[in-house]
């Protein structure tokens, strides 16, 4: 039986911007950037796509929410766009983004 075909995920605006908000935190913490997403939780904040995106990072204590990202105690809201793939992403629009949990 052949195996299905690899799906190519096309990026979306604020899935793209997503990941180039998180490539700027990372960069300006020392850390190397990431060529994508990783999965996450759905409306998890503690193990969602952005908090495990920013896991470890180098000085940080990093608090994810639905709107804002606190680094090193500092709230930083996060772009429209990138609450716009927090919202879909909390609506299942994301499937090949979510971490699933073992039945």
């Amino acid at each position: 039986m052949k195996a299905p075909p690899k799906v190519r995920i096309e990026p979306t605006e604020d899935r793209q911007a997503a990941l180039d908000w998180v490539n700027e935190i990372l960069v300006s913490r020392g850390a190397a950037p990431i060529d994508r997403l990783p999965k996450g939780k759905i409306k998890c904040a503690l193990d969602c796509v952005l908090s495990n995106a920013l896991y470890g990072v180098p000085g940080t204590g990093t608090v994810v929410g639905f709107d804002f990202v606190y680094l090193d105690g500092t709230l930083v809201m996060m772009p429209p766009a990138v609450h716009a793939f927090v919202e879909k992403f909390d609506r299942g629009e994301y499937p090949d983004l979510v971490e699933r949990r073992p039945q």
